[in-house]
């Protein structure tokens, strides 16, 4: 399956079937690194400083890192 890494950490967190993930210790603005099937991608995550400790954020865009082509069949 899918796995987030937060740019500069060494831990990953799953992504469920669902497409979401939790995610703990984040800055207001963070790097991920999203891992699929050999592929990966990044976002850039920007969070409101004053927003809730827990935050409900996306859907987000994922950008193919270069030598990383997208799974055949999506866009």
């Amino acid at each position: 399956g899918a796995v987030v890494q937060i740019d500069g950490r060494p831990e990953m967190f799953p992504v469920g079937h669902d497409g979401e993930a939790y995610l703990t210790r984040l800055a207001d603005r963070q790097t991920l690194v999203i891992r699929i099937n050999g592929t990966r991608c990044r976002v850039v995550l920007t969070l409101d400083p004053a927003g809730p400790a827990i935050a409900d954020v996306g859907p987000l865009r994922c950008e193919y890192l270069a030598g990383s082509a997208p799974p055949r069949g999506s866009q």
